[in-house]
């Protein structure tokens, strides 16, 4: 499975120390970003992408308070 750091890693490429930190649930993960700006444009670069495999599915999370919160989804990739 993909792991919190090469989620990191994968996200910032775009720019770099941009993320606070990244919570990985099961399937999913929050990624967040210390700018809105820098969010937004890592979500549209990253929105379809692949990883490991599996389609990236992108969008703003509901934030939980002032911060800036990213749904990151695996889609389900087929297995030999």
């Amino acid at each position: 499975g993909t792991t919190e750091e090469q989620i990191k890693e994968v996200f910032e490429r775009f720019k770099p120390n941009s993320i606070e930190r990244v919570k990985k649930l099961k399937d999913y993960a929050f990624v967040h970003f210390k700018q809105r700006d820098d969010a937004l444009h890592a979500m549209n670069l990253m929105n379809g992408c692949e990883l490991d495999g599996s389609i990236v599915e992108v969008t703003l999370a509901k934030p939980v308070d002032k911060n800036q919160y990213f749904r990151f989804t695996r889609g389900v990739s087929p297995s030999a």
